[in-house]
C-alpha cells in the first residue's frame, strides 16, 4: 500500500513539474533529453533543449519570459562573450507580481546552463548544432 502511495506521489510530482516547464516555455524547440528524480530533499526535472538561434537571443527571449512568469535572477543576462553556466532564478512567491499559485505547493526553482553551437552539453555528449542554442535546465 505504501509503495502504490509513493509511486502516485512521484506521478503527480512529475505531471506538475512538467506542467511548470511548459508553462515557462522551456520545452520549446526540441527536447533531447528529460530526466526526473529525487534530488536531496525535492524532486528534481531536468530537461535538455536546442532552440535555432544565436545564444545572447535566445537568453534575452527565455530571460524575458521568465521574468513575465515572475522567475527572478540575482545576476544580470550577460550579452557577449561566453554563454554564462549556472544561473539560479528564483521562483515566485505569494504577494509578488506575476504570481500564479500552483495546484499544490511553491513552484520550483530553476537553474539554467546554456551552450553555444558546437559545444557539448553538459554530460549528455550531445553537440549543440550550427544556428542553435542548447539549454539545460534543472527545476527544483
Amino acid at each position: 500500500m505504501l509503495a502504490a502511495q509513493l509511486i502516485a506521489l512521484d506521478r503527480r510530482q512529475r505531471r506538475r513539474y512538467l506542467r511548470v516547464a511548459r508553462q515557462l516555455g522551456l520545452t520549446k524547440g526540441r527536447v533531447l533529453r528529460q530526466t526526473f528524480g529525487e534530488g536531496l530533499n525535492t524532486p528534481r526535472l531536468t530537461l535538455i533543449t536546442v532552440r535555432r538561434g544565436h545564444w545572447p537571443e535566445v537568453l534575452v527571449s527565455l530571460t524575458g519570459q521568465l521574468a513575465r512568469s515572475g522567475y527572478q535572477s540575482s545576476v544580470p543576462v550577460p550579452q557577449g562573450g561566453a554563454p554564462p553556466q549556472r544561473l539560479y532564478y528564483r521562483a515566485p512567491r505569494s504577494g509578488q507580481p506575476h504570481y500564479r499559485a500552483p495546484r499544490s505547493g511553491q513552484p520550483p526553482n530553476l537553474l539554467l546552463w546554456v551552450y553555444a553551437e558546437s559545444e557539448i552539453i553538459g554530460r549528455a555528449g550531445v553537440t549543440v548544432p550550427a544556428g542553435h542554442t542548447g539549454l539545460q535546465f534543472s527545476l527544483a
